[in-house]
């Protein structure tokens, strides 16, 4: 895993260590023969570790957003937008979402990319377009926020099929405040 400033060029990366755990991991995770489950409703696939990819030239990520704005919760409407939006997002650039979680205060998920987009690229396309949709539908996050980034300027991302730990999220999300100059 390896916590990523949004704003820097693909290569340079701030690596972390949260509370003594390392973040920083560039491993592919081997392939198995095992065919995916047929489910494609992202409800009922609650249990990430319940798919296995056919393709060796994919590569499961899991990744983390945080709001700019510790006020700025991920609930209601925006709560049953964002899923729908990151779907599109995946579609449009030939990645699949394969589990969704959120939270009131972060965003968190697993798809599988392409062995040839690196993490900085694919994160780079979401945070994008979900502020873009976010802050256009949303209008009342433009308020505070004098960015076209409605997401914290890091994000969490790692090479895996399971997700964060309550912990390890928790952690990040008060890394993220700490360097904010919040705690």
């Amino acid at each position: 895993m390896t916590l990523h400033q949004n704003n820097e060029p693909p290569g340079q990366a701030n690596q972390i260590s949260l509370q003594g755990e390392s973040f920083v991991n560039v491993m592919q995770l081997p392939m198995s023969d095992k065919k995916p489950q047929q489910n494609g409703d992202l409800d009922e696939q609650r249990d990430p570790q319940s798919f296995r990819q056919l393709d060796p030239y994919v590569t499961s990520y899991v990744c983390l957003l945080v709001p700019r704005f510790e006020e700025h919760l991920l609930i209601g409407d925006l709560a049953d937008l964002l899923p729908i939006w990151l779907k599109e997002i995946c579609i449009s650039f030939g990645w699949q979402l394969k589990f969704i979680d959120i939270k009131p205060n972060y965003l968190h998920w697993i798809m599988t990319v392409s062995i040839t987009t690196f993490p900085t690229k694919f994160m780079k396309i979401v945070c994008r377009e979900s502020s873009r949709k976010i802050l256009d539908d949303f209008p009342k996050f433009k308020q505070k926020n004098m960015s076209d980034d409605f997401w914290a300027p890091w994000y969490l991302v790692g090479v895996g099929q399971a997700p964060y730990s309550q912990e390890s999220i928790q952690s990040y999300i008060k890394q993220i405040r700490m360097e904010q100059g919040l705690y």
